[in-house]
């Protein structure tokens, strides 16, 4: 993908002096090496990081902390973002949903930097956030399987209304059950009853807790398989989904020995299937429709 510049606003001029050619605004003139002609640095006074541009090599690039979200916003890249605005904007049209807002972005959760995507509603804005290497790296099919994938969040809301409200549920039913039998093993001793009644309660409560916590994490899996049944229709070859998760593959690889018991409790306790699950249960989809 072809460089460009980075336009950065400023809230003050610079005073400091520069080689560089100036012009009658009072903002110093800089030069990208990809891109003819100057553009304005417009630099202030906020808080940046700088990390490697990983498509022109060389040229810092700089990011803001974005302090309402622990993520970096990239600053500037106006041409991945309308790219990616056009990709969402032509799959929504064709599902007949609303088109999200876009975002650009380094990461969309901790750890090294990936092509990946994250769907959310922030203040009631239903917004994709694509990172910038998806947008660099990932090819036509690539991309447009991870994003549909991310708008299959968003077509599946009112799956994802109920399951908040199951959760909501079993999480608020765990917290009486504990907090009635503690109290009522704690008043017990003032009234010399017995207290087993109350800690018999309260141990209900937390194994209730930890039915909310596998809940959840079977829910979790759960979405993400929808969204990808819902994604192959944008992907009939799953050639985008391949090379999607060999690029996962390629920055963090999955465990490939034998399910033994103990991966087996520990899939319990995933937010995500397996990359080998979620390619063979879409192929098994594919398979049925072209029956």
């Amino acid at each position: 993908m072809a460089s460009f510049a980075l336009k950065r606003r400023s809230l003050y001029p610079t005073n400091q002096p520069s080689n560089q050619p100036s012009n009658p605004n009072g903002f110093r003139m800089t030069h990208h090496p990809h891109v003819q002609g100057p553009t304005h640095d417009r630099s202030g006074p906020t808080h940046q990081h700088r990390t490697d541009h990983p498509v022109s090599g060389t040229e810092p690039v700089r990011t803001r902390m974005d302090m309402s979200r622990d993520r970096y916003v990239i600053d500037g890249y106006d041409e991945l973002q309308k790219a990616a605005r056009i990709h969402v904007a032509r799959i929504s049209g064709e599902e007949g949903l609303q088109v999200p807002a876009v975002s650009i972005v380094q990461s969309v959760e901790p750890g090294p930097f990936r092509a990946d995507a994250h769907f959310a509603t922030r203040k009631g804005v239903p917004t994709v956030e694509v990172t910038e290497r998806a947008m660099s790296e990932l090819s036509l099919e690539g991309l447009a399987f991870l994003l549909a994938h991310e708008l299959g969040h968003l077509a599946d809301a009112a799956w994802c209304v109920r399951r908040t409200r199951v959760l909501v549920a079993v999480f608020s039913l765990a917290g009486v059950l504990m907090l009635g039998g503690f109290l009522a093993a704690v008043l017990a001793g003032y009234f010399n009853a017995s207290s087993f009644g109350g800690v018999v309660t309260l141990v209900i409560g937390l194994v209730t807790l930890g039915v909310w916590l596998l809940l959840a994490c079977a829910m979790s899996r759960e979405g993400k398989m929808r969204a990808d049944l819902f994604a192959i229709r944008h992907d009939p070859e799953l050639t985008g989904a391949r090379e999607l998760f060999d690029s996962w593959e390629a920055d963090k690889p999955e465990a490939t020995e034998p399910m033994t018991l103990t991966r087996r409790v520990c899939f319990l306790f995933r937010t995500r299937p397996y990359r080998s699950t979620r390619l063979r249960t879409m192929q098994a989809a594919l398979s049925r429709n072209t029956r």
